[in-house]
């Protein structure tokens, strides 16, 4: 059974509300502990980033010279 986790986040920059599927086994592992590189190998880095901290690829892109 593959079971999966939509998790819904506001990026703290443009205040979209975006929504991405994870796999629940995957999802559960990184809520355990596991570094999220790790638990999500198949990811791009930008759905990690909107998983970790919410924030969209288009504000990373824009924004990240600015950290």
């Amino acid at each position: 059974m593959n079971v999966k986790v939509e998790i819904y986040r506001t990026c703290p920059f443009c205040r979209t509300h975006r929504a991405n599927t994870y796999d629940w086994e995957q999802y559960k592992a990184w809520r355990s502990g596991t570094f999220i590189q790790d638990a999500f190998p198949d990811s791009t880095d930008n759905e990690r980033e909107f998983l970790e901290t919410g924030i969209c690829a288009k504000c990373w892109d824009d924004n990240i010279t600015d950290l």
